[in-house]
């Protein structure tokens, strides 16, 4: 006995009972999830749910004019839902500060099971330098399924303080900082 269809939450499964004897007759069926039978599964076909995820099923099939009984091999009833990655929003920081691609990042899979530690970050952000970083995280569950998200983490220049600015004359104008603040990025009009 074999099982025919996508092993699937969602899909329809079959028993194939195409390799027995001609001469079988009366099929019974009887649906195994995790080696414990499903109640009300005495029929040819079987609904995968969510349930059923990440579990084994076969099914045991008897036939009136034989003795004993057949079962299938079993089967992992996967899950065609992609993990999801939760807090990956754009972000504004400031020079200097201090910043962890991870910090508030969490993944989980269909099951609702946490797969942070699967997370790989690629890019990477330089809190000394302003500008728009943009970081990629991928996650795989163990079926397969992969969740890719981008963010933009944006590193504004520090506040000025302690700006001077004066006048010789019309259409004249002088800015002054102190250099200890270590700014770049800023332009005059």
């Amino acid at each position: 006995v074999n099982i025919k269809g996508d092993l699937v939450e969602g899909k329809t499964i079959s028993a194939d009972t195409s390799n027995l004897p001609s001469d079988i007759r009366g099929l019974k069926f009887k649906w195994y999830v995790n080696n414990v039978e499903v109640a009300g599964s005495n029929n040819k076909n079987f609904t995968l749910t969510k349930n059923h995820i990440g579990k084994k099923v076969k099914v045991k099939v008897t036939a009136e004019n034989y003795v004993g009984s057949i079962f299938s091999e079993e089967f992992l009833i996967k899950t065609l839902r992609k993990p999801t990655i939760y807090g990956a929003k754009n972000i504004t920081l400031k020079v200097g500060d201090s910043f962890s691609s991870l910090k508030g990042i969490s993944a989980t899979d269909a099951l609702n099971k946490d797969i942070t530690s699967k997370i790989k970050v690629s890019g990477k952000v330089d809190t000394s330098k302003s500008g728009i970083y943009k970081l990629t995280y991928k996650v795989s569950d163990s079926y397969g399924n992969t969740t890719t998200v981008t963010r933009n983490i944006t590193v504004n220049p520090k506040n000025v303080v302690g700006v001077k600015a004066t006048s010789n004359g019309y259409n004249s104008i002088k800015v002054t900082w102190n250099k200890s603040y270590n700014i770049n990025g800023y332009e005059v009009y």
